[in-house]
């Protein structure tokens, strides 16, 4: 028995492509870490040397032979993540012939649909054209320029660039802010805006759709739905989002993987039996490219729609295909579409909570099954296992944990999926008055019960951190030590 189950974990995790995306992100965050350190460029040959490890093992036959083929994989995977860095850091602001003091306007077009932020001010990211500033004698001087640049716009011309939205070409009057953190990006403030071109047929008729949603879901639960649906947060309640992030629950309002699941569940449940499993594969991967350019290209979904388009396409031409493949090959297609988008923290976040879904959870099962009651222990288990994956970089950019999401998390996901599904049916529903109603009414209650859920986990207070270097050792050390347990505990299982 011992020998099946060291089998089946040797399975799951010698896929080349796996180790392929593993090297890559090493490379591609730990250049990052060498070179902020003020370390070689030299030292990316010490990311090289598990590849050398095949060389060292005493196996033979087959299992040699991949562990060959993953030691290559992870080798290309180090010398793509180092040229993906590379991409990532020449994709910044270049604006030859001026310096940033002087800049006092940039023309652009609109990335993506500005979203009002705390402060009733817009934000929004900008594909930079043109930069304008004071050259020698008082004169302005245009220059060339590319980019993104994320813009903070006056809360007096935000109605107005919402009407318009994205694929809008715009001048606005400004200058730039310093970086409050380091590595955090520069930000431009805009005092004036001026549009200088409206955005083509197929970008207006998707604000039109989003414009009427917004008005359709005109009740009080109707900034929750259109935040679930959309990742519109413009009418979402401050207080309910300042909930959801105190109670540790944040990611459940950012569009990812949950999201597009009950989609893609409520699609296949409609299109299955018509369509088949293929057709409805294949009808359901068009409307989530559909959704996705509606919604807006944001990191976390891309993730999410990158592995249900490889999925699907797995059905249809049916090759195997396991989760951790996915995952592995969608970081690389994102990672080589976008290389910019690695830095993004909705996008680590992503990949580390599913990486560590996918990962942890059988072995956190193992370890408290007989100690947990049975329907809880898959959910909690899932719970616990994103926690341990993103629990480093949670500490490294909010400088807290809070573990009470961990325990909200059981009731919450499933409520705000109960939630998500009942505001979908409510497009239809809401057509007949008196459906319409009671939907308002079933809805209405939900987001009372998800409101005082999240105002309960909120109170409860984050773990206090230690110094840094045993916040990093404990960040590190107690993930694999719940991996270790769970693999010991399933062994131990399975002899017996």
């Amino acid at each position: 028995m011992r020998g099946i189950y060291t089998a089946s974990i040797w399975s799951m995790y010698s896929s080349p492509v796996v180790w392929c995306a593993f090297g890559a992100a090493l490379a591609y965050y730990g250049l990052a870490g060498l070179f902020a350190a003020g370390c070689p460029p030299v030292l990316i040959l010490f990311l090289l040397l598990p590849a050398a490890l095949p060389a060292l093992c005493k196996v033979r036959g087959r299992r040699r032979f991949y562990a060959l083929a993953c030691a290559v994989f992870y080798a290309g995977g180090i010398i793509f993540g180092a040229a993906a860095r590379r991409g990532a850091d020449t994709a910044a602001l270049v604006f030859p012939g001026q310096s940033v003091e002087k800049v006092n306007a940039v023309t652009g077009i609109l990335l993506d649909d500005p979203r009002s932020s705390r402060s009733g001010q817009g934000l929004a990211s900008l594909a930079l054209e043109y930069t304008y500033g004071g050259g020698k004698g008082g004169i302005t001087v245009r220059a060339s320029a590319r980019g993104s640049l994320l813009v903070l716009f006056p809360e007096e011309a935000l109605p107005h660039l919402k009407d318009f939205g994205r694929g809008s070409r715009i001048t606005i009057d400004g200058k730039f802010l310093p970086p409050q953190k380091a590595g955090q990006k520069m930000l431009y403030k805009a005092k004036s805006v001026h549009i200088l071109r409206a955005p083509g047929k197929v970008n207006r008729l998707r604000t039109s759709i989003r414009l009427s949603l917004l008005d359709f879901f005109g009740e009080k639960w109707g900034g929750l739905s259109m935040a679930l649906l959309l990742g519109i947060r413009d009418n979402l309640d401050s207080n309910l989002a300042a909930q959801y992030t105190k109670a540790g629950c944040a990611y459940i309002l950012a569009l990812s993987g949950m999201h597009l699941a009950i989609i893609s569940a409520a699609i296949a449940f409609l299109l299955k039996k018509p369509l088949g499993l293929k057709g409805a594969a294949a009808a359901g991967a068009v409307i989530i490219v559909l959704y996705v350019y509606i919604v807006g290209a944001q990191a976390s979904l891309c993730r999410a729609a990158i592995m249900y388009l490889l999925g699907a396409a797995a059905v249809i031409f049916a090759l195997p295909a396991t989760p951790l493949l996915l995952l592995a090959f969608s970081f690389l297609i994102q990672l080589a579409i976008a290389p910019a988008s690695g830095d993004s923290i909705s996008f680590i976040l992503s990949y580390l909570a599913l990486a560590g879904i996918l990962i942890w959870t059988e072995h956190i099962v193992c370890i408290f099954r007989g100690l947990v009651p049975e329907f809880l222990l898959s959910p909690l288990a899932v719970s616990i296992s994103a926690f341990l994956a993103t629990m480093p970089v949670c500490i490294l950019f909010f400088g807290e944990l809070r573990m009470a999401g961990i325990a909200a998390g059981l009731a919450m996901v499933p409520l705000t999926a109960f939630f998500m599904l009942g505001s979908m049916m409510y497009l239809v529903l809401g057509l007949i008055p008196l459906l319409k109603t009671f939907a308002s009414f079933v809805l209405g209650s939900l987001y009372f019960i998800l409101d005082r859920l999240s105002f309960f986990a909120a109170k409860a207070p984050p773990l206090a951190l230690p110094p840094a270097p045993l916040t990093l050792f404990f960040s590190i050390a107690v993930p694999l030590l719940f991996l270790a347990a769970g693999i010991y505990a399933a062994k131990k299982r399975a002899v017996v």
